[in-house]
C-alpha cells in the first residue's frame, strides 16, 4: 500500500460537526456514516464513530455539532454526488433512475428557452417542453409504486404504429385514481395542456405575458414534487439562474399590454375552459398560478441591490412598482447653493430658517419619508428632498403686503 494510502486519519472540524449532527439528527448507524465519509485515499474505522458515541470520551467532545439545517444541506449536496455516481456507472440505478434525469433535463430546458433573450415565441416551447418533463416524472412515481401505465385493451396491451407498448400521456397520468397531486398543481397542468392543444390547431397572438403565471407555478411545482417523491438531490433549482435583463422592469398597466384587441384567443377559449367553474381561493392558489407584485421599499445600504423591492402576499390588490435605488443625491451645502441660485438668496446652511432647521422641521431623516440616505456615515439627500425645501422656501417668501397701498 502506497504512503498517501496510509496517512493518518485527520477529521477537518467540519467533518466532525457535520458527523455529530448526523449522530443527533438523523437515523443512519455506524455503517452508514462510515460510508459517507470514507474514500480510496482515507477509510473510517467504526471505532472512530464509536468515540462520538461515547459521552465520556473527550476526543471530539470540544466540536459543535452541526445544526439540522446544515446535516440536510450536506445531505441533498451528498445526494447530488451519488445521482453523478449512478451517471457514470460506478452505483447501480434504480428502476425510475432515467426516468427520472430525462424528466429533470427536460424542465430546465423549458426554463433555460424560457430565459433567452434571444427567442421571442417563448411560451409554446417552455409548454411542450414542461409536459414532457411532467410525464417523465409521472411515469416515474408510478414505476415506483409498482402502478402499470401502459395502456390496455382488456388484458392485452395496447401497442403503437411500431409496435411497443403505448404508455399514459400526461392528462391520463393526472386523471388517473392513484395520482397524489393536489387539485391545484393538476389544474395548472391541464390549463398548459389545453393552451397546447389549442396552438396545434392555428397560428397564435404572442401569449407569453399571459401566461407567465401559469408557467411559473409550473416549474415550481415540477420542482417541488420531484424533490418529494425522490429526495431533495433532484431538485434542479441550483441549476438555473435569474435571467440577465437590460430592460427594466415595466410599469405598463395590463390594459394598456392588451389595448383594444383584448385577450388572445388562445388565452380567452383556455380560460373559458378551465377558469369559468372555479371558486376564488381556486383561482387565487400559487400552485395554479403563481403571480408577484412589486411595491417600493426604501433601503439604506444602495450597495444590496440596483432596485429595492418588496413582494405583496397572493391576492393582494397592490398594484407592481419598482423604486429604483441609485438616484441622484445631494449634500446639504449643494442643496444650499441650489436655491440660492433659483433666487432664495437669503437661505443658509445654519441659522434661524436655515437647511438644517428646515429638514428638522419635517423629520426629514425619517427612513419612511424616503428624502434621504445614510452612506458611509453621510446623509444624503434625493430630488424629493430638493423639491420639499424649495416648496418651503417658496411659502416662506410671499410678497409682502405694501403698506402704504393698502392705507391707500
Amino acid at each position: 500500500m502506497s504512503k498517501r494510502l496510509q496517512q493518518k486519519l485527520v477529521l477537518t472540524d467540519s467533518e466532525i460537526g457535520l458527523i455529530k449532527g448526523l449522530i443527533a439528527h438523523t437515523e443512519f448507524n455506524d455503517q452508514m456514516i462510515v460510508a459517507v465519509f470514507s474514500h480510496v485515499s482515507r477509510t473510517i474505522n467504526h471505532r472512530e464513530i464509536g468515540y462520538f458515541r461515547d459521552a465520556d470520551n473527550p476526543k471530539y467532545a470540544d466540536k459543535p455539532t452541526a445544526t439540522k439545517t446544515d446535516v440536510d444541506n450536506f445531505l441533498a449536496r451528498y445526494g447530488r454526488f451519488e445521482r453523478v455516481a449512478k451517471q457514470l456507472g460506478m452505483l447501480p440505478q434504480e428502476a425510475h433512475f432515467q426516468l427520472v434525469q430525462k424528466a429533470g433535463e427536460a424542465m430546465k430546458s423549458a426554463v433555460a428557452t424560457f430565459n433567452n433573450p434571444t427567442i421571442k415565441w417563448k411560451s409554446e416551447i417552455f409548454i411542450v417542453n414542461a409536459i414532457i418533463a411532467w410525464t417523465y416524472l409521472m411515469h416515474a412515481y408510478y414505476r415506483t409504486k409498482e402502478i402499470d401505465y401502459r395502456y390496455k385493451r382488456g388484458k392485452e396491451l395496447v401497442l403503437t404504429d411500431d409496435g411497443r407498448p403505448k404508455h399514459w400521456e400526461l392528462t391520463k397520468c393526472l386523471n388517473a385514481h392513484e395520482c397524489p397531486l393536489p387539485k391545484a398543481v393538476k389544474t395548472n397542468l391541464h390549463y398548459l395542456i389545453a393552451v397546447r392543444n389549442e396552438i396545434e390547431h392555428r397560428l397564435s397572438d404572442n401569449v407569453d405575458r399571459f401566461l407567465e403565471p401559469k408557467l411559473q407555478a409550473c416549474a415550481l411545482n415540477f420542482d417541488y414534487w420531484m424533490c418529494e417523491w425522490f429526495g431533495s438531490a433532484c431538485s434542479i433549482a441550483e441549476d438555473l439562474a435569474f435571467a440577465i435583463q437590460f430592460a427594466e422592469i415595466s410599469l405598463r398597466d395590463l390594459r394598456d399590454v392588451v389595448g383594444d384587441k383584448g385577450l388572445p384567443d388562445v388565452i380567452h377559449a383556455v380560460n373559458q375552459l378551465i377558469e369559468s367553474e372555479m371558486t376564488e381561493e381556486e383561482y387565487n392558489d400559487p400552485r395554479y398560478s403563481y403571480r408577484v407584485f412589486i411595491v417600493p421599499k426604501t433601503v439604506n445600504n444602495p450597495r444590496k441591490a440596483d432596485q429595492a423591492v418588496t413582494y405583496a402576499t397572493e391576492g393582494s390588490a397592490i398594484e407592481m412598482a419598482v423604486r429604483e435605488v441609485e438616484r441622484p443625491k445631494y449634500t446639504a451645502t449643494q442643496i444650499v447653493e441650489q436655491m440660492k441660485s433659483e433666487g432664495f438668496t437669503d437661505f443658509s446652511l445654519y441659522g434661524k430658517n436655515g437647511f438644517v432647521d428646515t429638514w428638522k422641521g419635517i423629520d426629514g431623516k425619517n427612513p419612511s419619508l424616503g428624502l434621504g440616505v445614510m452612506i458611509a456615515g453621510v446623509w444624503y439627500w434625493y430630488d424629493k428632498m430638493v423639491g420639499e425645501v424649495r416648496a418651503i422656501l417658496s411659502k416662506r417668501q410671499q410678497p409682502a403686503v405694501d403698506v402704504d397701498r393698502q392705507n391707500d
